[in-house]
């Protein structure tokens, strides 16, 4: 047996989640049968969590009020009854935000020994990110070399993945991000300029970069940077969505006035969610580990201690305080 601290869902957040939404609650832990128990490592934060505790049907069901908050997380077994995951092999799984995770093994991958910097990337650019990224951009951008491409969010996990992803292939990249110093910094990080949405008109920001137009754009924001990229279609553009950052704290959501711009470009708009693609994740990855090792996608994360923390850690995200790929660290002493 092992003592972990679970985080529940203790109400449903108005506006920007807070401290006050969540719980902490001690629990004892029973190694199952043909399975394991972990401690956590890293825990993904992910924009869309906001969404599972909206208690709107998405995606998924709805996280319940005193439901364990799930996620993605790296952890560490401590006990085992399953001689393929030995007692110290790092695992991947559905383990939630908590101190330590049960699991039977379902939907858990044996993540390969490595440098302990290179552990975290694989919720980043070597985990869902990065594959939602390679995914938006191949199977629903179908990206090729010579495209003109317009990236949201490019400071952020997705996006900066996306915008690395677009020169591998052969494009032009373009980012938008929040804010002159991040933008600098991302600009000079994943090698390719980014826009200052805040920063006068991005309609006409992103005019002067691509004056022919976005052949694809990989969108994960939505909201004004929406708007702004039907502006700048060439004919025949294709836009790919992954998400909608910028509405999942409004009570009322609101989609781009200018949608018939799709019409006037012969422009198609497409929405995904990568676990369609999970049958390919296995060769994705390893496409993406090789240009990880060779330097040509760079991983940025960005770790917030303590489960106490997460309320803030979610809420950043909206706020844009992230660099590159926010995870939480459950257990910052065993780091």
């Amino acid at each position: 047996m092992v003592s972990a601290h679970v985080l529940t869902l203790a109400r449903r957040p108005q506006g920007m989640p807070t401290a006050a939404d969540f719980s902490i609650e001690g629990r004892i832990l029973d190694c199952p049968p043909h399975g394991f128990i972990a401690e956590i490592l890293y825990a993904s934060v992910d924009p869309a969590m906001r969404t599972w505790i909206s208690g709107e049907d998405t995606y998924r069901a709805p996280v319940a009020i005193g439901e364990p908050m799930p996620a993605i997380a790296i952890g560490r077994i401590v006990a085992s009854r399953a001689d393929r995951l030995p007692l110290g092999a790092f695992v991947r799984g559905p383990f939630g935000i908590a101190s330590h995770a049960a699991s039977g093994g379902e939907q858990v991958a044996v993540l390969p020994a490595g440098s302990p910097e290179a552990l975290p990337h694989h919720l980043g650019v070597l985990g869902i990110s990065g594959l939602s990224a390679w995914f938006g951009l191949t199977a629903q951008g179908g990206i090729k070399a010579g495209d003109r491409v317009l990236v949201s969010g490019a400071a952020g996990a997705v996006g900066s993945a996306a915008v690395q992803l677009a020169r591998i292939a052969g494009a032009e990249a373009v980012g938008v991000a929040g804010g002159t110093d991040k933008c600098a910094w991302a600009a000079e990080c994943f090698g390719a300029p980014v826009l200052d949405y805040r920063s006068g008109d991005l309609a006409a920001s992103i005019k002067q970069m691509m004056p022919e137009g976005a052949d694809l754009i990989f969108d994960n924001v939505g909201g004004a940077f929406l708007q702004a990229a039907l502006e700048n279609l060439a004919k025949g553009a294709r836009i790919a969505v992954c998400g909608g950052i910028s509405q999942y704290n409004n009570d009322t959501r609101h989609g781009p006035s200018n949608y018939l711009n799709l019409v006037v470009r012969r422009a198609s708009m497409h929405g995904f969610l990568v676990h369609d693609y999970a049958a390919e994740f296995t060769e994705a990855v390893r496409r993406l580990a090789r240009w990880h090792h060779e330097g040509r996608l760079v991983g940025v994360v960005d770790v917030e201690p303590g489960l106490e923390n997460f309320a803030g850690a979610l809420a950043g995200l909206f706020s844009g305080t992230n660099r590159g790929k926010r995870l939480l660290a459950p257990n910052p002493e065993l780091l």
